[in-house]
């Protein structure tokens, strides 16, 4: 599950963009149908035993020895032909397999900490789903999660909840919305977003990115009404207030935008890049004070990422609290070497700071 935040993810796109019909999202192709019918169907009529068979199928080497990406999601036959997927694209080529050979197999959403990547200015949120199989005798949860240790604690979870057929699939279609929209495909991600809604229209990740959609689209007035759609679901729903915040900012709707703010910060959420976030717009607003709150906020949940350690410097730099900017901005490059993959962005006022240090 992926949810926008301010931009979406980037990704690499191929093949058709059009969307599907839903049944053809979980449609097997003729040749793992074979192997199924090989492997698993004739080998065994006991569910338990089908089932065993089956998850060997899907990991061991010469079944189709299944291996994890982040993205693109794919439909059931992509996720065979590619023999990798995310956690959403496993679930549905593991559901039709069930379903082929005769399993009682439901979708499950699974809370599960909160999870950012960030790809340069842009950041989404990932959820995650598996399986539970129960055969009569058996309640297995099949879980794709590359950790093992993990997955072990996904899988035994209670913080799940069943879902139907129709939720799963509108995963996937806001998913492959989201991905659209994030490669600049935003008419064509507004066509996946349909169907996602069509299928699940109190689903509050799809009724966001569709805000986000419209609002890509400079669709104030139905931007607004998705993330009004999305709020009466989950009315403290922290990804939507900040979209809606940046929808009242960028079009001079200043009274709502503070209001918004406002509501925003009085969020107690567990969510370090929404602090951060915030943090950056008070900022902006020229106010380091409220700006401190909330990136030490962030920090608190997440004490390895420099980029709030280079917002705190920031802002100390501005409170003219030289001493504790220059710790802070030490420990932002710190983390910065010792991450793969992490670049500070320094801004005007964290070069200035920089070279302050420099030349002490």
């Amino acid at each position: 599950m992926k949810i926008l935040l301010g931009s979406a993810l980037v990704m690499g796109l191929s093949g058709d963009m059009t969307p599907p019909e839903p049944d053809e999202v979980m449609r097997l192709p003729e040749a793992v149908i074979e192997q199924i019918d090989e492997k698993v169907y004739r080998s065994s009529n006991n569910p338990d035993r089908r089932l065993d068979l089956l998850a060997r199928l899907m990991f061991s080497g010469n079944g189709l020895g299944f291996s994890y990406i982040v993205e693109p999601t794919r439909d059931a036959a992509g996720a065979y032909a590619a023999g990798s997927g995310n956690c959403l694209s496993f679930t549905l080529l593991f559901l039709a397999m069930a379903d082929h050979v005769g399993l009682r197999a439901t979708p499950r959403e699974v809370q599960v900490p909160i999870s950012w990547r960030r790809d340069g200015d842009s950041l989404y949120e990932s959820g995650h789903v598996n399986v539970l199989v129960e055969t009569g005798t058996r309640r297995a949860v099949v879980d794709f999660e590359p950790d093992p240790i993990q997955s072990r604690r996904l899988s035994t979870t209670r913080r799940a909840q069943r879902i139907s057929r129709e939720r799963v699939l509108a995963h996937f279609y806001n998913n492959r919305a989201a991905e659209l929209l994030a490669a600049g495909h935003a008419e064509i991600a507004r066509q996946w977003s349909d169907i996602a809604l069509e299928l699940a229209p109190e689903f509050s990740a799809a009724l966001n990115n569709r805000g986000v959609i419209e609002s890509r689209l400079g669709a104030f007035d139905k931007a607004r009404h998705y993330y009004d759609l999305a709020l009466a679901v989950d009315a403290d729903n922290a990804n939507t207030l900040f979209n809606l915040y940046e929808l009242f900012r960028r079009n001079d709707r200043h009274a709502e935008a503070e209001d918004t703010l406002d509501r925003l910060e009085g969020l107690r959420s567990r969510d370090p890049y929404l602090h951060w976030s915030l943090a950056r717009r008070f900022e902006d607003l020229g106010e380091p004070t409220r700006a401190e709150r909330l990136y030490r906020r962030a920090i608190g949940l997440r004490d390895d990422e420099p980029l709030f350690h280079a917002g705190l410097a920031r802002v100390a730099e501005a409170l003219g609290d030289r001493e504790r900017a220059e710790r802070s901005l030490a420990r932002a490059m710190a983390l910065s070497r010792d991450t793969p993959g992490a670049e500070l962005r320094w801004d005007d006022t964290l070069l200035a700071l920089k070279a302050g240090l420099t030349d002490r």
